[in-house]
């Protein structure tokens, strides 16, 4: 009796496994098996604990795994893949956790969302002995990506304008497809917010927004709108001085002397004054 053990892609794959006769060695299942989903580091981590029944001890484990649409059902699911902690006697071989990455589950599938499924067994190879299945633990793994990275702001002081940019992050199970801020006056609130950024840095006009203390959260989203928020920031946000500057005379024919009253607000000129100066007078 033995199990069958293809190396593909420089991981093992179990692909079946051995029935008992009476009287032969036998060996436990695993036991507790969990399985955790990392949206932030494109992650899937399965643990689980060491049998505790049978005449032999495991010298390994297999991890056996399927991804299929949310909604399946479990009858139809088929666990298409597997993985082992190592070869018999390799250091890591006795490891009661596994973790999957987004290109671990990509290379298999093609894609990196849906339902996750995923079950363990004990194997002894050297008295061939290997263990049932454990029941199937499935998981969603939803189509979005890592929060944005640095988020950070600036305040135009002359028009009161909010400039937002940040970092994308691609360590998440996808690439953002586009972002959002949204802002609201307490930090679940959403009061307003823009349309689908494809930048990383965005302005939103004083107008939009008006004084007050305001919390703005910037949203990564993927392709099917599944969005992921990182910290809000509390803003608060007022109306901009615009600045002014008063130009020397320029001219004082007949004692009048003209002066330019700039109002910079982007830079148009908002309004002319004249003022008379008698002559013999400084």
């Amino acid at each position: 009796m033995c199990a069958l053990s293809v190396v593909a892609g420089g991981a093992m794959i179990i692909t079946a496994s051995t029935s008992m006769a009476q009287g032969a060695p036998s060996i436990g299942e695993p036991t507790n098996v969990t399985v955790t989903v990392d949206h932030y580091n494109g992650t899937v981590k399965v643990d689980w604990d060491a049998p505790t029944g049978g005449t032999v001890d495991p010298e390994r484990y297999a991890i056996s795994f399927a991804l299929d649409d949310v909604g399946t059902d479990p009858a139809e699911i088929v666990m298409d893949y597997g993985v082992a902690t190592g070869n018999v006697g390799d250091a890591g071989a006795l490891d009661t956790e596994y973790t999957f990455t987004a290109d671990d589950i990509e290379g298999a599938y093609g894609k990196v969302h849906g339902l996750f499924s995923v079950t363990v067994r004990s194997d002894n190879d050297t008295e061939a002995v290997y263990s049932n299945e454990t029941p199937w633990v499935p998981v969603e793994i939803i189509n979005m990506p890592d929060v944005v990275d640095n988020p950070t702001y600036e305040r135009d002081d002359a028009t009161g304008d909010l400039t937002f940019s940040w970092d994308a992050s691609s360590d998440g199970f996808i690439d953002p497809a586009y972002y959002r801020i949204v802002w609201g006056h307490h930090p679940t609130a959403g009061d307003g917010g823009t349309e689908q950024i494809t930048s990383t840095s965005y302005t939103v006009d004083y107008e939009e927004v008006g004084d007050g203390t305001w919390f703005f959260d910037i949203f990564a989203c993927g392709p099917t709108g599944d969005c992921h928020v990182g910290e809000t920031m509390e803003i608060a946000v007022s109306e901009g001085t615009p600045q002014t500057t008063e130009l020397p005379a320029t001219g004082s024919s007949n004692g009048l002397v003209i002066y330019v009253l700039l109002l910079l607000t982007g830079g148009g000129l908002l309004a002319l004054s004249a003022r008379h100066r008698p002559r013999g007078h400084a």
